[in-house]
């Protein structure tokens, strides 16, 4: 019989349950510091460098393991060079079927 001066925790008083720490449990670890990367792709999405699409996802894949803040701007990097790639693959057809009707 478990009485008040036992020092286990009982099934009736939750409050006394010390959660168990397993591989399972997640510990909320801080948000460091800005992405480094997600700045570089940044810049080169608005320099139209089709690059941006690597560091991009790099950067993505930084943020989340490092716990940093960035994820946010290495997408919106992404999405610029996924536009900038599809603009010089059409403007590099246009001009090379200019280039061969000559």
């Amino acid at each position: 019989m478990n009485t008040p001066e036992s020092s286990g925790p009982t099934e009736a008083d939750p409050l006394q349950v010390e959660p168990e720490r397993g591989e399972n449990s997640a510990e909320v670890a801080p948000v460091q510091g800005l992405n480094v990367m997600a700045v570089v792709s940044l810049i080169l999405a608005l320099v139209a460098s089709p690059f941006t699409i690597i560091f991009g996802y790099i950067a993505v894949g930084q943020s989340r393991r490092a716990r940093q803040r960035g994820e946010g701007i290495a997408w919106v990097a992404i999405g610029l060079g996924w536009f900038w790639l599809v603009a010089w693959v059409v403007l590099g057809i246009t001009l090379g079927t200019i280039w061969f009707e000559l």
